[in-house]
């Protein structure tokens, strides 16, 4: 089985991206806990990019600096139910220069053994061990999204869910891990 990492349009360029308290509560509740209950009604996230420019391209996925999954509208009605039942949405404001956009802010909530720590390579930075190229391990478990039991920054996509990207035509882009 491939797995896949999700990545927003390159014709969008570098931009920063933030979710506002991300810090304080985001981290926690969207990758960090996996026991975390998603307690918000909606979340504000700050995007470095012209409207114009974003709506020219209209991105269906993006991503936080952090980590955190945000998924168009037409991308969360593209996916089947299996889907819906894996990630917990919250809506969410993208402020951009120039206007507002309404998305949704994803907590992956199926989290797997994926990576196998014996044959991936790790750096060592003053006794903090850092996972540095992850080699995965095969799962027999469908999945479109998950992340790692241990390495919760890990979001891995699975084949099926490129496949409904690419059924339906939507806006962003992956590359195999």
């Amino acid at each position: 089985m491939k797995y896949f990492e999700l990545l927003h349009p390159t014709s969008l360029g570098e931009f920063s991206i933030t979710m506002r308290g991300e810090d304080e509560f985001g981290t926690a509740i969207f990758i960090d806990d996996p026991t975390a209950t998603v307690s918000i009604n909606k979340v504000e996230i700050d995007v470095d990019l012209d409207i114009k420019k974003f709506d020219k391209i209209g991105p269906d996925y993006l991503q936080t600096t952090k980590g955190i999954p945000i998924f168009s509208e037409k991308f969360v009605t593209s996916m089947p139910e299996a889907f819906a039942q894996s990630v917990t949405m919250v809506p969410a404001t993208l402020y951009l220069r120039g206007g507002t956009r309404d998305y949704r802010a994803g907590k992956i909530e199926l989290a797997l053994d994926l990576i196998d720590t014996d044959a991936s390579s790790f750096s060592n930075i003053r006794g903090i061990r850092i996972l540095t190229r992850p080699v995965f391990k095969p799962v027999t478990q469908e999945f479109y999204l998950a992340r790692d039991h241990a390495f919760r920054m890990y979001m891995v996509a699975s084949e099926k869910l490129v496949q409904q990207v690419e059924t339906h035509g939507l806006k962003l882009e992956f590359l195999p891990y």
